[in-house]
């Protein structure tokens, strides 16, 4: 039988939280021509700091990962703190992780509609 150490299993996530935060940054550059503008790293940096802070609320998929760091590039870095709804929603340990993004993604697209129709 194979047994992975908890630091073993811990440096795994850190590799594929890696290259997955390098796939969030090089979508940002595609979907985003302003994100073009900022230095790779800092987005870099970015992305591995919103996942930081998306794991602390349970969110640790990467379709999670995505829908938190792209609602913190639209609404701000702080956004689950600004917003109080946000923050009630991402804060509830009795929401499920599904629950939880399914929620996100469809409050920050309803926020911009309502930005795009004033």
């Amino acid at each position: 039988m194979l047994t992975i150490s908890d630091g073993q299993f811990d440096r795994l996530r850190e590799v594929s939280d890696a290259a997955f935060s390098k796939r969030l940054a090089n979508f940002l550059i595609e979907a985003d021509p302003d994100a073009g503008d900022i230095p790779f790293e800092e987005l870099l940096t970015t992305a591995e700091r919103q996942m930081a802070r998306a794991r602390a609320y349970g969110i640790v998929t990467e379709h999670g990962f995505a829908v938190y760091f792209l609602t913190a590039w639209i609404l701000g870095e702080d956004f689950d703190t600004a917003f109080p709804a946000a923050q009630t929603v991402l804060e509830d340990s009795g929401t499920a992780l599904s629950a939880k993004t399914d929620w996100l993604e469809q409050w920050t697209l309803q926020i911009l509609e309502t930005l795009e129709n004033q």
